[in-house]
């Protein structure tokens, strides 16, 4: 699993599996924020493009390399917003969980970690890896 975690809250994104064919399938995720040993928020059915991952992993590559001092990522279908800072040896992470109304869309819940640039390397290291496991869309029905 995809972990960040600060000494207050941790924040996980996992790819799962496909969830169709075609050139930039969707991905069944799953996002967890928690509090300690207690979840705030968990949903098993994130749908994120495949393209959209790779966004996640070059964007981190460029702030980790320095070609950046931040990046935004917001998912395709309305549900999660991800800003990454880097401020001289640290980073902070900002998940928002989205809300779409009819007119809108609505920051749910915010939630704000800090953690070293270590931390953020493990972290798109094992993103990386995961998309590697998640089960080919060649072999869905």
């Amino acid at each position: 699993m995809s972990l960040i975690r600060d000494e207050f809250l941790e924040f996980e994104l996992t790819p799962r599996k496909y969830y169709e064919h075609g050139e930039d399938s969707f991905i069944v995720s799953s996002c967890k924020i928690s509090d300690q040993d207690k979840v705030i928020f968990k949903d098993f059915s994130v749908h994120l493009l495949e393209s959209e991952y790779k966004e996640i992993v070059r964007g981190l590559r460029k702030l980790l390399v320095g070609w950046s001092k931040e990046f935004q990522f917001e998912s395709v279908e309305p549900l999660l917003r991800l800003t990454f800072s880097r401020m001289k040896k640290s980073i902070i992470v900002i998940v928002e969980i989205l809300h779409v109304t009819e007119n809108d869309i609505e920051v749910v819940r915010e939630f704000q970690l800090r953690g070293s640039s270590d931390l953020l390397k493990l972290f798109k290291k094992v993103l990386q890896k995961e998309l590697k496991l998640v089960e080919d869309p060649s072999s869905l029905p």
